[in-house]
């Protein structure tokens, strides 16, 4: 647990290229709640794209439930591959103006 009763990482982060490009980086990260009533694991794709200034965020987040300190993660890391791959193909383009 993280300082102060802060969310902490509670694996190690892990890091791959999306689409294999050199401007493009997925990071898996597991954060534990500060009550351990669930496990929040996210996937952070940061990316530049043609077209675009600067760099963008997307992101992945699936809540695992906590019992008695234990979660069971089966339903995300059945997708997890899957995942990695559509959020490396994910582009959205960006609205420059308010309507």
């Amino acid at each position: 647990m993280g300082r102060d009763g802060q969310a902490a990482i509670c694996a190690r982060c892990n890091g791959i290229r999306g689409d294999r490009k050199k401007d493009d980086v997925i990071i898996e990260a597991w954060l534990g709640a500060p009550d351990k009533s669930y496990i929040e694991i996210n996937l952070h794709r940061f990316v530049v794209e043609e077209g675009s200034v600067g760099v963008k965020a997307y992101q992945f987040a699936q809540k695992v439930p906590m019992l008695g300190g234990k979660g069971d993660p089966t339903s995300y890391m059945k997708r997890r591959n899957s995942r990695f791959t559509e959020l490396g193909k994910l582009k959205l383009d960006m609205q420059t103006s308010m309507r």
